[in-house]
């Protein structure tokens, strides 16, 4: 999670707020949530106006940035 909030926060900009296994995060043009337990991942992601066009670019990066991130 920590590299994962390093990423958030260096890459895009965002300011992240965590807690006890979750991640929030607030950048131009998006924001939301990412909470790790034991036995899942749940993101929740918020797209501005600008942003929804490029959302199933948006969406393959998420996932391939939890692959990524969440694997050792």
């Amino acid at each position: 999670m920590e590299r994962l909030a390093a990423h958030l926060g260096d890459a895009l900009g965002a300011s992240v707020a965590r807690q006890a296994g979750t991640i929030q995060f607030d950048g131009k043009g998006f924001s939301g949530a990412v909470t790790l337990d034991a036995e899942r991942v749940v993101g929740e992601v918020r797209l501005g106006l600008m942003m929804r066009p490029l959302k199933g670019v948006i969406t393959r990066e998420i996932e391939a940035g939890l692959d990524h991130y969440l694997t050792d």
